[in-house]
């Protein structure tokens, strides 16, 4: 079964589980977009017969590191913070102003605590160290 098969049966899901609900739906189908292109990798290592394929593992919920929200959702306050919706506020440091408007979020939680990268309409990247 492809990403779109998946994506299809997303509002069904929403509408059947309360912690679906809670979620915005792109998120939800990026991390499908993660497995499917988890899937292919396999497909592929698994056609090519080069050694072992190995297997697929999930991850539980505790070790999943980053996610990515796309387009909405996303607001930017003047005082170093950044507004999500069914989030709340996270306090950023940055060094510089963002120029453009800002199309994708990305929370990755790492040894110094945690990073936030954003990607603007021109495709340019900057990343910023979440507060404590």
């Amino acid at each position: 079964m492809s990403y779109t098969v998946h994506a299809n049966k997303l509002p069904v899901l929403k509408e059947a589980l309360l912690e679906y609900r809670e979620a915005y739906a792109q998120v939800l189908q990026d991390a499908l977009r993660r497995l499917d292109k988890a899937f292919q990798a396999f497909v592929r290592r698994v056609k090519q017969r080069k050694g072992k394929a190995g297997f697929l593992m999930f991850k539980p919920i505790q070790r999943h590191r980053s996610f990515t929200s796309p387009q909405s959702g996303l607001k930017l306050l003047p005082d170093g913070h950044i507004q999500l919706s069914k989030i709340g506020e996270l306090r950023v440091f940055g060094h510089r102003e963002l120029a453009g408007k800002i199309k994708t979020l990305k929370i990755k939680k790492d040894s110094a605590g945690g990073r936030v990268v954003l990607v603007d309409s021109r495709g340019t990247s900057q990343m910023r160290s979440l507060c404590s």
